[in-house]
């Protein structure tokens, strides 16, 4: 090693919770404050977002019903599906019918289909198990392309009257707009639960213990869940489907409570593989909220 080269190292040390800097540095600063957004309550409260923003319970919460008619306007359906998500050879085998069943379920769609993994790995699988003539139908996130160019091929290919089809994953479950003809038919292929070894994950487990699931990890993925459905309606004149990969949604507890906080679609569950049952769900609108102080 050359003695009289220089080498600089940088340290950057970011907290995983910011509730003490924004009490500190924002909050106790600001004149007033309005804190508006479609998400800021989890599992039907501002308590989480709280806690993640140091807000104390004297700062007022409103909540406003939304102008979409969410049983009209979109159909949520958690198809029949013989594997669900878990860990290794679980995760894999899932993942395999996941590819096995997009092409029936999207073949025929007119319009644009957008369908949002959790892990980049979880979205190449299965693009590489995609029957080949399906799989050059697909427009994947980091495949080559731009967001630029993401955006604007199913733009072309809705208004030349064929089919699109996008992978994407948590960026795109938040930050797309494709209204209209753009997004028809939403895939989520599995519950939006922050993957364990995350290393924000793993520092909360590690902080709150047992209660973790319950304090952090469950109302987070009610928020993502709650913002990846919300692609498909982005006004009131569109419409369309949300499918759901996960039949956890279904079968656990904590998948109940994620259906119950989703807004009031009109609800499908296939109990077999042959036989639709079509349901109302008793679900709560979720409405979005807005917090002033």
């Amino acid at each position: 090693m050359d003695e009289n080269r220089a080498v600089k190292l940088e340290i950057r040390v970011s907290p995983s919770w910011a509730a003490g800097w924004l009490r500190e540095h924002l909050w106790s600063k600001a004149w007033g404050v309005a804190l508006v957004s479609a998400t800021l309550r989890a599992l039907g409260s501002f308590e989480h977002y709280r806690s993640l923003t140091g807000l104390g319970q004297e700062v007022a919460g409103e909540v406003f019903e939304s102008t979409l008619e969410y049983g009209r306007q979109a159909r949520l359906v958690v198809p029949w599906m013989e594997q669900t998500p878990g860990r290794g050879k679980q995760d894999r085998a899932y993942f395999s019918e996941v590819a096995r069943l997009l092409p029936s379920l999207l073949l025929e769609e007119e319009g644009g289909c957008l369908v949002l993994f959790n892990s980049r790995d979880s979205m190449q699988l299965v693009y590489r198990e995609l029957p080949p003539e399906f799989r050059g139908q697909v427009l994947m996130q980091g495949n080559g392309l731009t967001r630029a160019a993401l955006m604007d091929t199913p733009r072309e290919r809705v208004e030349a009257g064929r089919a699109s089809v996008l992978f994407g994953l948590a960026s795109f479950a938040e930050g797309v707009d494709l209204p209209g003809q753009l997004c028809r038919h939403l895939v989520i292929t599995r519950l939006p639960f922050q993957p364990f070894n995350h290393p924000v994950a793993r520092n909360v487990r590690e902080w709150m213990g047992n209660s973790h699931f319950r304090r952090f990890s469950l109302p987070q993925a009610s928020i993502r869940l709650i913002q990846a459905c919300g692609r498909l309606l982005r006004n009131e004149e569109d419409h369309g489907r949300i499918t759901i990969l996960d039949r956890r949604l279904l079968l656990a507890s904590y998948g109940k409570i994620l259906l119950e906080h989703l807004p009031a679609y009109r609800f499908q569950a296939e109990n077999s593989a042959v036989e639709l049952v079509a349901e109302q769900a008793e679900t709560s609108a979720a409405a979005g909220g807005v917090l002033i102080f």
